[in-house]
């Protein structure tokens, strides 16, 4: 009895560790960019943020990398803490050049038109982000409903990199 008690352990194990390191697909490793990158803004690490995003990476107010990590360090220098509230909707692999209209979960248009270059992929979040300073909390992106967020991301190697953010 206890050798099949351990075998089922051991077959359990082999499993999760297959399905966490093996079988991952790139919709897996996309969320995974998404949650480092909320990792880092927490943890106010801009370096580990900009490493995420792509060399010609620009937003829809065409801030290019450079703007970002001013306006990154300037906010970190501001705030005590950061709390970030996100969901992650779908994420949407993309191998041939198309044109994306983005909708958000109920079909309604969000107004994000975007060009994508294959390949690629485009994430859409729902994401609220809390800054504390001097003991007082305060919504930096969001409100009563969260922000919709959709980002662009871009393949290179083997490492997927945030080449465009709309928010």
């Amino acid at each position: 009895m206890k050798k099949y008690l351990l075998l089922v352990v051991v077959i359990a194990v082999a499993f999760f560790l297959s399905r966490r390191f093996i079988f991952v697909t790139e919709a897996d490793r996309i969320r995974r960019v998404v949650n480092h990158a909320r990792r880092a803004l927490e943890q106010e690490q801009s370096d580990a943020l900009m490493h995420l995003l792509a060399s010609d990476f620009q937003d829809h107010y065409g801030n290019d990398r450079g703007a970002i990590k001013s306006d990154i360090d300037n906010f970190f220098s501001q705030v005590d803490s950061i709390e970030v509230m996100m969901k992650i909707g779908s994420v949407r692999i993309n191998n041939l050049d198309r044109h994306w209209v983005w909708n958000d979960s109920s079909g309604r248009d969000v107004g994000s038109h975007i060009d994508v270059v294959a390949p690629g992929a485009l994430c859409s979040l729902r994401v609220r982000i809390f800054g504390k300073v001097e003991g007082e909390k305060g919504i930096v992106l969001g409100g009563i409903r969260p922000a919709d967020v959709v980002l662009e991301l871009v393949k290179n190697g083997t490492e997927w990199e945030v080449s465009y953010a709309q928010y």
